[in-house]
């Protein structure tokens, strides 16, 4: 997938292959830490109504609180933010990744199948302030210095379908 086996890192897994052991289905969201592909909280989209195969497109938002420590994920098909985040997960990422700092990026993988995953368009904010809509404004809610690390390479953005088992 990419960040397998990197011990500092974060992933936000958008996964649309079942790979028995780690997977709880196949379509799922996951948050995976230090470099295991096996997720620490996952969420079924199927309970959502949403389906990653259904050609869909999908907006994200992960957000991250240094003061609280509580990483957060959203999802919707419409473009509009979910007030609540559907998978949330508490864990200090500055442990997580060993320094106030990141690299932010995407990652993918298929195994032997074949799929496309598309980022229509990004943005990266190092200090806490969740954006509601595309092009709109978040609330304002003061974070620590050492966070501005945040909602870092979350993003190992992973909608895979992967054949091999991880």
């Amino acid at each position: 997938i990419g960040y397998q086996g990197l011990p500092r890192s974060v992933g936000i897994e958008f996964d649309n292959w079942f790979n028995s052991g780690s997977d709880i289905n196949a379509n799922h969201v996951g948050i995976d830490l230090g470099g295991s592909v096996n997720s620490v909280a996952s969420l079924d989209l199927g309970t959502l109504g949403y389906t990653l195969d259904s050609g869909t497109t999908f907006t994200s938002w992960v957000d991250y609180n240094g003061a609280t420590d509580l990483l957060e994920v959203r999802i919707s098909s419409t473009g509009v933010r979910p007030v609540a985040a559907q998978l949330s997960y508490t864990v200090d990422l500055v442990s997580v990744l060993g320094s106030t700092n990141a690299f932010v990026g995407f990652t993918s993988g298929t195994g032997a199948a074949g799929a496309d995953h598309d980022i229509l368009a990004w943005q990266f904010n190092s200090t806490f302030d969740p954006i509601d809509n595309i092009g709109g404004g978040g609330g304002t809610v003061p974070e620590p210095a050492t966070l501005a690390m945040l909602g870092l390479g979350l993003v190992g953005l992973s909608a895979t379908r992967r054949r091999t088992s991880r």
